[in-house]
């Protein structure tokens, strides 16, 4: 026992120097020993890599992430089947695997291929999947059949029915077998490879990538919100780790990448060659390996021991039937099955990085990157805002919004009508019935946007209060109506060179792509669909500040001037918006914009809308007490008037100062207007 456990040691130190120094491995060189044909050569590689460090953020993700999420993308399951002769096949939902007769040049060997079905679930996998999957890649292991896995989902599944089932273990598993297996076994990255769904068919010899893959340990999105510290948006982290298969060469994550696109007819040659000479190259450098090396044979010697006299620990594995197990005599593993095992453990360390206590986390002296996340969160709630403000909800769609408005219009004129003792009593003073109709319409309005906008209510409710207090700057906004060809307004802008480097840093990345005439977002647009997102993008920038930085424009005068300079530079394709707006309260097809801005309406609906983002507000605050209110409750078994009394105030004030940031109150003004709040809040 004791020279096995010495020789394992031996093994351990050699490998760690082998990771570094081996030269075995195969290789995308056409010079390499063990070269694997159908890949893309170091200098292109090396071109596309440089082209990736120049590009923007917005531009990396749709250069790099978007093609590989395109729904319309060749799934693994659609491939399976051109790569030979079928002879098992299993397609269940997101999970696929089969046995196919495949073209070798010394004949036709079986290969075993285990993938990712994105029609179905988007790829992601169950724990059942897993287990089969581990079955699936120990029966060919047992059968001798090389293994290929096909990577293509946004993770494993994370639902409640999948951890109840032991997701987690299922994946461990299936990373045990897939590095056990002693047979040589090749991932792909053949689209999205996420987080746990693709770590374990990565546990292989060698991993190829297709062009367009993109590969991480965890989803950009995931590491978005654990970095939230650093203001990262998901899309920066998504440039920051390096997700394309050009990046992932140079951080030597990846072996290779295969000169292919899932869907290209043309390349599709080049992705089979990948397979066979990928397979034939580890084959043959396990062979070089074995000859090299004979402290390899004399480990194999002594597992043949272990299997002819096995301790007691290691019959009960066998018992148990579970990862490990050596199997019949015909099954157990020869000295090359050995070898894959170690050549494969030989490039997950080589791939595994050290960084030191200088260069890691909060230790480090280097400069963090400075994210936008914030920028872009606010530039998105922008662009919803101003896209329901140019298409917003009409009434005649909403029988509660019309009813409401219906009925305020009736009591409206009515509220001056003479009206007798009995007729007062059955149907109430004229005036009070207007009054309790007024705020009907009032609260029925807000309460409705707060319910539409859901999570992004307190954003867009700010910036309705702001654009019903400034009337005369909302009517500065651009809107479809004003651009009477939105294509030559487009040819105008692009040849700009004054502003148009301002409103694209300002302009959504749909905006951008617009603005670059990309082909895809033109095809998908209509002309009316191009008027509306060019109102909205030239919206944003009009926001923003200055469109010119080297001027001194009045805060409340910066839309005003910011619209005349878009008229300066584009008045030949844009209309002065700047008109008197007439409503007819009983056309059919007004829209609740169109409700919020009358008149006799508008600063009583600024005053809704601020009492809505205060509840909002007094909400939120509160859920960030609820912990010292158990507390407290759970001491004393109540909650005395005073606590109610003081958490009220601290709350509201709390709220105030988060909404009303234009005003500074004493703490009579405070007082004031948590009773103004109270008592609207009770009527509703």
């Amino acid at each position: 026992m004791d020279s096995a456990v010495k020789e394992g040691d031996r093994l351990y130190l050699i490998a760690e120097r082998l990771a570094q120094e081996f030269e075995l491995f195969p290789s995308a060189d056409p010079e390499a020993v063990f070269s694997v044909k159908g890949l893309l050569s170091a200098d292109e590689i090396a071109k596309e890599t440089a082209a990736l460090d120049r590009l923007d953020i917005d531009a990396y993700i749709e250069r790099v992430v978007s093609p590989s999420e395109n729904t319309r993308r060749t799934s693994a399951s659609e491939v399976i089947p051109l790569l030979g002769r079928v002879r098992e096949l299993t397609d269940e939902g997101p999970y696929c695997d089969a046995v196919i007769d495949v073209d070798f040049p010394n004949g036709v060997r079986p290969i075993g291929v285990v993938a990712q079905n994105r029609k179905i679930r988007n790829g992601e996998w169950m724990p059942e999947h897993h287990r089969r999957a581990a079955r699936f890649v120990c029966r060919c292991s047992q059968r001798r059949i090389p293994i290929v896995s096909l990577m293509d989902t946004p993770g494993a599944a994370g639902d409640e029915l999948a951890n109840r089932n032991n997701q987690a273990h299922q994946i461990s598993l299936l990373i045990a077998e897939m590095s056990d297996v002693d047979v040589p076994n090749l991932g792909i990255i053949f689209g999205v490879g996420y987080s746990g769904g693709a770590i374990p068919l990565a546990a292989s010899n060698m991993i190829l990538s297709v062009r367009d893959g993109v590969f991480s340990t965890i989803q950009p999105q995931g590491l978005a919100n654990i970095a939230r510290r650093l203001n990262l948006s998901w899309q920066e982290c998504a440039k920051q780790v390096g997700l394309s298969p050009f990046q992932l060469m140079n951080q030597g994550n990846i072996d290779g990448i295969i000169n292919y696109v899932p869907g290209e007819e043309h390349t599709f040659e080049n992705f089979k060659r990948a397979i066979v000479t990928g397979i034939d190259s580890i084959e043959r450098s396990a062979r070089a390996f074995v000859g090299r090396n004979p402290y390899i044979v004399e480990y194999h010697r002594q597992a043949l021991n272990r299997y002819l006299e096995p301790s007691s620990r290691a019959r009960k594995r066998e018992s148990m039937d579970g990862p490990g197990g050596s199997g019949t005599p015909t099954e157990f593993s020869n000295v090359f099955g050995d070898a894959y095992r170690y050549l494969r453990y030989l490039r997950v360390r080589r791939r595994i990085k050290a960084a030191s206590k200088q260069q890691y986390g909060r230790l480090t002296m280097r400069r963090q990157t400075v994210g936008d996340l914030q920028s872009r969160v606010e530039r998105e709630r922008n662009r919803i805002y101003f896209r329901w403000l140019l298409d917003p909800d009409r009434l005649m769609y909403d029988s509660q919004l019309n009813s409401s408005w219906k009925n305020y219009l009736a009591k409206k004129a009515e509220q001056n009508a003479e009206r007798g003792t009995l007729l007062r009593v059955l149907r109430g003073e004229p005036k009070e019935n207007f009054l309790v109709a007024r705020q009907s319409l009032l609260s029925t309005y807000v309460s409705y946007l707060y319910n539409h906008w859901k999570t992004e209510s307190a954003g867009n409710l700010a910036l309705l209060h702001q654009h019903l207090s400034n009337a005369e700057d909302a009517s500065y906004f651009v809107k479809p109506a004003d651009i009477p060809n939105a294509e030559q307004l487009m040819l105008a802008m692009a040849a700009d060179t004054a502003i148009m480097p301002t409103l694209m840093e300002r302009f959504t990345h749909d905006g951008k792509k617009m603005l670059l005439r990309s082909e895809d977002w033109l095809r998908s647009y209509s002309l009316d669909q191009l008027k509306m997102q060019l109102s909205v993008e030239l919206n944003l920038a009009l926001v923003l500040g200055p469109l010119q930085k080297d001027s001194v424009v009045p805060l409340t005068g910066q839309i005003q001037a910011n619209r005349q300079l878009l008229n300066d530079h584009f008045g030949a394709h844009l209309r002065d918006s700047k008109e008197e707006r007439t409503i007819d309260e009983s056309a059919a097809d007004l829209s609740i914009v169109d409700v919020l801005e009358v008149d006799e309406l508008r600063n009583d609906f600024v005053k809704e809308i601020r009492n809505f983002q205060l509840l909002d507000a007094v909400y939120d605050q509160l859920l960030e007490r609820l912990v010292q209110i158990a507390e407290q409750a759970q001491r004393t078994q109540s909650l005395d008037r005073e606590t109610v009394e003081e958490l009220i105030s601290t709350t509201f004030a709390a709220a105030l100062g988060s909404v009303e940031l234009e005003h500074e109150l004493d703490d009579a003004g405070v007082r004031a207007r948590q009773t103004d709040f109270l008592d609207w809040f009770q009527q509703l």
